[in-house]
């Protein structure tokens, strides 16, 4: 019980900085504030993943996947995540292509944590798979 009030409040703790980050990040140019942006989101998924069984809306794109992450964390649910890839050759792909374009290499970093830590681990998820009928 003491551990998982701690994890609350650790977790409280952690949305309090995320809104003062934001804050911070609004007065700074808008590429180095969008690059901090993503870290700071990827180190926020770092720790959700540490708690608890994480919710994966993993699908293709263009199906209403991040409203239903949205959904779900307004309903007070913390490791939810959402990705379009998680096979490692898919990802490989998308790394190389960043790097090509001079991108910075993080939109692919959650679908390999995801991978490495759930699905080669053989852990625990729930996963929501949606589906759009092609035109």
């Amino acid at each position: 019980m003491f551990n998982r009030a701690m994890n609350m409040i650790t977790y409280q703790l952690i949305k309090v900085f995320v809104c003062v980050w934001r804050r911070v990040l609004n007065m700074l140019p808008a590429t180095i504030a969008g690059r901090l942006n993503k870290l700071q989101q990827r180190v926020f998924d770092w720790i959700k993943l540490r708690r608890g069984t994480p919710i994966i809306v993993y699908q293709m794109g263009k199906v209403g996947s991040v409203s239903i992450r949205d959904s779900l964390e307004s309903c007070g649910i913390e490791s939810v995540f959402h990705v379009h890839k998680m096979n490692p050759n898919s990802i490989q792909r998308i790394r190389e292509k960043d790097l090509a374009m001079n991108r910075t290499p993080l939109d692919w970093w959650l679908s390999e944590r995801l991978f490495a830590d759930i699905i080669r681990k053989g852990k625990r998820a729930q996963f929501i798979t949606l589906v759009r009928e092609p035109n």
